[in-house]
């Protein structure tokens, strides 16, 4: 078979005729090098569009370390001791208010027991008058009754005594005999006169008696009475007295039932207060160091119990695994981010293994 030789061939110098047979092996790694660059180049781009996506992506933290001597945590320790002592106060204040409820319902009950009392009274005075009125009553009855007796004897008397009169002009008595006689009608009617003075005393006796029986019904019934009885008088007195003290004691009572509600509020927020700042990371850190970051809100999405910590050169180049989170607390946290802007946000609690990591300025989380 014959060879024949290209148009260009023919016109080579010898020595590029020698060396063409050779040129074919360089060609290969020429290609090979630059398919490695291109390669190098699409993955070198390749990683930092991943590393860019992943800073965009990625929350970031502001860390913090929080110990017993750590300024927050002092000023926060503070407060706690101004807080503690303002609701052992407010405590107090309540147990002093319910103390004298208890007292105030104690003596209201007592009042109220004397004011019944006193009306019972009423009760008692009017059996009492009227009871006395009835005997003397009957006393009336027997004094009428002797009254009459004595004045059938008197009758008598006076017949007996103008016989005697009689029988001693007569000579037929003597005069002792007739004065014996006068003497037995004088000592009648001095009797009789004593009735009718017994009689008038008890018949005024008895009026004062029902009178003071009605007036005391009619305290009873709630009316006023127009006798004006010493006793009914000091009775109303009395009751008056009590009757401011008891209004007196159940005003006191009503601002002492509001002041224990307002302290059960108070208390209650003081409370509230307390568990909030109990909540905080640094009141843990009062008794234990402790490792957290503020989390905004913007950047809370990606900071969960679990997630990775990472502390990044440039906020891309040579990341490390530094940690984790441990938790992200409840309750809003307003405070400068690492840039000096105010940010509102929470706090998340950081389990680190390298503490070199709090100082940076940001950590990312992932």
């Amino acid at each position: 078979m014959r060879w024949t030789m290209s148009t260009s061939e023919q016109h080579l110098p010898p020595q590029a005729a020698a060396a063409a047979p050779g040129s074919a092996p360089r060609s290969v790694g020429t290609r090979a090098f630059s398919l490695a660059a291109l390669l190098g180049t699409a993955g070198g781009l390749l990683w930092l569009a991943v590393a860019i996506v992943r800073v965009f992506t990625d929350s970031w933290i502001a860390p913090l370390a929080l110990s017993p001597d750590s300024d927050a945590v002092l000023s926060l320790s503070l407060d706690l001791t101004r807080q503690r002592a303002e609701i052992g106060r407010v405590e107090a204040e309540v147990e002093r208010y319910q103390a004298e409820l208890a007292a105030i319902d104690s003596g209201l009950i007592r009042l109220r027991g004397l004011r019944d009392r006193g009306r019972a009274m009423y009760e008692y005075g009017a059996d009492l008058r009227g009871g006395e009125a009835a005997s003397l009553a009957d006393q009336i009855t027997h004094l009428r009754e002797e009254r009459v007796i004595l004045d059938r004897l008197i009758e008598r008397q006076r017949t007996e005594t103008e016989r005697a009169r009689v029988n001693l002009g007569a000579g037929l008595i003597e005069r002792r005999d007739e004065e014996r006689e006068e003497q037995g009608l004088d000592n009648l009617l001095l009797r009789r006169t004593e009735i009718e003075r017994s009689l008038a005393d008890a018949s005024s006796r008895r009026r004062e008696a029902s009178d003071a029986a009605e007036d005391f019904r009619a305290e009873i019934r709630g009316e006023s009475s127009e006798a004006g009885m010493p006793e009914i008088v000091a009775r109303e007195e009395a009751d008056v007295r009590l009757e401011v003290e008891i209004l007196r004691l159940e005003a006191e009572r009503r601002g002492l039932v509001a002041l224990v509600d307002v302290g059960a509020r108070s208390l209650e927020e003081l409370q509230s207060v307390m568990a909030q700042i109990e909540a905080r990371p640094a009141f843990r850190a009062t008794t234990e160091a402790l490792d957290v970051a503020f989390v905004p809100y913007e950047q809370l999405d990606g900071v969960r119990p679990g997630a990775r910590i990472l502390d990044c050169e440039l906020g891309i180049f040579a990341c490390r695994d530094v940690g984790s989170v441990s938790d992200v607390l409840s309750g809003e946290v307003v405070t400068q981010d690492p840039w000096g802007e105010l940010a509102r946000g929470r706090y998340a609690v950081l389990a680190l293994n390298d503490d070199t990591a709090v100082e940076e300025r940001i950590l990312r989380v992932r």
